[in-house]
């Protein structure tokens, strides 16, 4: 896989979809995100990358799920984000624990 690539481009499209939506360019929200997720699979599939690199393996959709529903039933992002940072940091003293 092509990471340095990949990267560039991603971020290339992310600044244009950004610069561009502002102004109503990219016509409705679920047209713009539609557009904006197709582009970065053709991104991911050119660079050569598998499924589960960008994470679209079925855990991390489910998990995606699942802070999505965090997000939507708080109605703030600041749930989401706690369990994020919870679920990371248990892994990390679990192999903390596991080298040590």
């Amino acid at each position: 896989m092509k990471a340095g690539r990949c990267f560039g481009q991603a971020v290339a499209v992310l600044a244009v979809f950004a610069a561009a939506r502002p102004f109503g360019l990219l016509g409705p929200a679920v047209l713009s995100v539609s557009i904006l997720t197709a582009v970065l699979a053709l991104i991911a599939w050119s660079a050569g990358a598998t499924p589960a690199d960008p994470g679209l393996g079925r855990s991390d959709v489910r998990t995606g799920l699942v802070f999505c529903w965090l997000r939507l039933r708080s109605r703030s992002l600041i749930a989401p984000v706690m369990a994020h940072v919870a679920t990371n940091g248990l892994a990390l003293t679990v192999a903390w624990f596991a080298v040590h």
